[in-house]
């Protein structure tokens, strides 16, 4: 679902399967947003990053690893804590802790069904959101989920961010297995 009010967009999410839901935990998910229409991973906020593209190679303890209905590690849960930008040239601080009340924040979680919810939100004047021709609001734009990307990591063991790939289309896979699904014409609700 995604849904704004008049300081934040919001990304929710209720994954049901349990290998999207392993994905998305041990090689993270990224939100790319494009203004202009596209289909282009020009921008982006990826969280979670992902326990396999921790940039210090963080491991979790699995002796004290609780499992969810489905045997996967909760542990990794405790992991996605942390936002990565991509493409935001007017923000200096590149990475931060997903529970930053004043900034893009975010949470994951099992429920006792083993259900996994994603919630992302993205404050709306760190969007480059464009005021429509009619000045009724914004103009549409469009939003991409991908989950499953392998990150480059260089030398010093730092998250360099997905590997690069071509261009995507609505559920279409890349060449590191990737999936990017994406929702056109995405618009703000506005208040009358």
């Amino acid at each position: 679902m995604i849904s704004n009010d008049n300081d934040n967009l919001y990304i929710d999410l209720k994954i049901e399967d349990h290998p999207v839901q392993d994905r998305i935990l041990r090689q993270g998910l990224t939100i790319w947003i494009n203004m202009d229409g596209t289909e282009m991973k020009k921008m982006g906020v990826r969280f979670p990053l992902g326990s396999q593209n921790q940039g210090d190679r963080r491991k979790a303890d699995h002796s004290e690893n609780k499992s969810n209905s489905d045997g996967g590690d909760v542990n990794l849960v405790l992991l996605a804590n942390t936002i990565e930008l991509k493409g935001f040239t007017n923000e200096e601080q590149r990475h931060f802790p997903s529970d930053n009340h004043d900034n893009f924040r975010g949470s994951v979680k099992f429920d006792e069904a083993g259900i996994f919810y994603y919630e992302l939100v993205m404050p709306i004047a760190k969007l480059p959101v464009r005021n429509s021709r009619g000045g009724h609001g914004a103009m549409p734009f469009t939003l991409g989920i991908e989950y499953g990307s392998s990150a480059v990591i260089n030398k010093q063991g730092e998250n360099r961010g997905p590997r690069p790939s071509s261009l995507f289309h609505s559920g279409s896979s890349g060449s590191d297995g990737a999936k990017l699904y994406w929702i056109h014409n995405v618009k703000l609700a506005t208040s009358r």
